[in-house]
């Protein structure tokens, strides 16, 4: 007998709220959702290629060679950026030539900005190939890409 009290003080409620909260919090959340699939589609994430074989020029300052594996052939071309990991920190370089021979590791030449301490040798070198965006990644990682 009571309920229908109760049903009209809820009615009553509901006409008075305008969900203004509710309203902003969906917007904010679409928001968010819009940035993460713009994120996912238009950033790009650089990918690397790593060498733990260097040898450096001990006739040139500022000059190294990085042996990379066979299986990276064609991905690593003059210009590209790389980095020198050492004891003390990072040095940036540069890929200044590339060269292939059948079944030997890939020969990578490299010139640094700033010169190495003779004592600090650098424990490895990256290169980045190339910048994709997260979704090629998620999807190689889920094999539904070429690599």
């Amino acid at each position: 007998m009571n309920q229908g009290i109760a049903f009209a003080r809820t009615v009553r409620a509901l006409d008075a709220d305008d969900f203004r909260g509710s309203k902003i919090a969906s917007l904010l959340a679409a928001i968010v959702i819009l940035a993460w699939v713009w994120w996912l589609f238009a950033a790009r994430i650089p990918q690397y290629e790593v060498s733990k074989d260097i040898r450096f020029d001990p006739l040139e300052t500022r000059s190294a060679i990085a042996y990379f594996p066979v299986s990276i052939e064609g991905r690593i071309q003059s210009g590209q950026i790389a980095t020198f990991h050492t004891g003390t920190g990072m040095v940036p370089a540069q890929v200044t030539g590339v060269s292939f021979a059948a079944g030997a590791p890939v020969r990578v030449e490299l010139r640094y900005s700033r010169p190495v301490v003779a004592t600090v040798q650098a424990t490895e070198v990256d290169v980045v190939v190339e910048r994709v965006a997260p979704i090629t990644i998620a999807l190689r990682a889920a094999g539904l890409a070429n690599p």
